[in-house]
């Protein structure tokens, strides 16, 4: 679609040293925009943020609030006081000042090339201008 050659649903488990994370995507969810999350999860808690934009409802449970793992048992947390749509306002302020030189970046250029690296990874390598082979 619009020369952009790359699977637009795909899923990744990243494994770390005390952790994995898995990372989904699709764009051809209904309601996907909708239901856009951010979950964290141990063998002691979870915290779930979805959707990620505004008006989000963020649950909470752990051991004490469920006895059994299997239990759908969760507390509600305010978050109320996020304002609408600024959510990435400070992250994108920190950048400028990194472009301008008036703030210094704390990620390295190595640090930036493996994320990219991993990201390429994920999605196979993006080809948005790959020539197709006959």
């Amino acid at each position: 679609l619009d020369g952009v050659d790359f699977a637009d649903n795909d899923l990744a488990v990243l494994e770390y040293e005390k952790a994995l994370a898995r990372v989904f995507v699709s764009s051809v969810e209904v309601n996907g925009w909708g239901r856009r999350s951010l979950m964290v999860s141990g063998s002691r808690g979870t915290v779930n943020i979805v959707p990620l934009e505004n008006p989000c409802t963020m649950t909470y449970s752990d051991t004490t609030i469920a006895d059994m793992p299997y239990e759908d048992r969760k507390q509600d947390v305010d978050v109320k006081d996020i304002p609408k749509d600024c959510r990435y306002d400070a992250m994108m302020q920190d950048f400028y000042a990194y472009i301008m030189g008036t703030k210094k970046n704390p990620f390295t250029y190595e640090h930036d090339y493996l994320v990219q690296k991993v990201l390429s990874e994920i999605v196979g390598g993006v080809g948005f201008y790959r020539k197709k082979n006959p």
